[in-house]
């Protein structure tokens, strides 16, 4: 999302008005989520709880993002999710007229799902992008406008360091206490860049 709205000029409230309002048709797994959350937003609005139970995932009241983060990995879905949520980014920018090179958006959400901790994942893996949004986005984190490089560059994602062989391990180590101090995702590095230009 910051990628496509720094180089686009989409702002951030189009992007989520989008995902608000996804066409189920369309985006199945993107409504099916938008009608989790306001289901629990109307039922907290009736005097429901805060938060939402679960005993099979440590048998804890969990924040609805958080329960629905952990929902997507235990059905599996995770990779589907970033499948529908690009393609819905990608038609927003068309329909905006947006001018913005669509390969540098999909390497974004291409690195952005590869960087988010998961249990099982034994291996390191490197990611092979075409523009550099690794430093992009370093770059605008840390308040400096950066030019988004069309370089090939492989991110080496550090995931053999951050090994979770047990999926309640997972929920507490990543998603409970991963909130409390933004750890979701796993270290990464950009190595091999060999310029081609910017945009």
């Amino acid at each position: 999302m910051m990628v496509m709205h720094e180089l686009s000029g989409v702002s951030y409230r189009q992007m989520i008005e989008a995902f608000i309002e996804a066409d189920p048709a369309t985006y199945r797994m993107i409504a099916g989520i938008r009608d989790f959350f306001l289901a629990e937003a109307e039922a907290i609005q009736n005097g429901g709880p805060e938060y939402v139970y679960s005993e099979e995932w440590l048998g804890i009241y969990w924040p609805a993002d958080e329960y629905m983060f952990i929902k997507l990995t235990a059905e599996e879905t995770f990779a589907a999710f970033y499948a529908e949520a690009g393609q819905l980014l990608e038609r927003l920018a068309d329909g905006a007229g947006a001018d913005l090179p669509l390969d540098a958006l999909r390497d974004a959400v291409k690195l952005n799902g590869a960087l988010v901790k998961q249990p099982y994942v034994t291996d390191s893996v490197g990611v092979e992008i075409d523009y550099d949004v690794l430093g992009f986005w370093h770059g605008l984190r840390e308040g400096g406008a950066q030019p988004l490089y069309h370089s090939r560059t492989t991110v080496h994602i550090d995931r053999a360091n951050s090994y979770y062989d047990d999926f309640d391990t997972w929920c507490r180590e990543v998603v409970w206490w991963g909130n409390k101090k933004g750890a979701y995702l796993y270290s990464s590095r950009a190595a091999e860049r060999q310029l081609a230009g910017h945009f």
